[in-house]
């Protein structure tokens, strides 16, 4: 999971781990230590996804006809 803030927020969990996350800055993190995160005050950051490539157009190659 990748969690942001907007101020500088320090997260500890009950099994010793502990993080500082800085304003601004993208940090990714364990979904355990992440729902922590979000408890805390961080946002979740979601990838946006691939944009898909526009469809080919077909064109044709017909002669004009007399």
């Amino acid at each position: 999971m990748k969690v942001t803030a907007k101020t500088d927020i320090y997260v500890s969990s009950p099994w010793g781990a502990a993080i500082i996350v800085r304003a601004g800055e993208v940090k990714e993190v364990g979904d355990d230590f992440g729902y922590l995160c979000l408890q805390a005050g961080c946002t979740e950051v979601k990838d946006e996804p691939k944009p898909k490539p526009a469809p080919k157009k077909k064109t044709s190659a017909k002669k004009a006809e007399s």
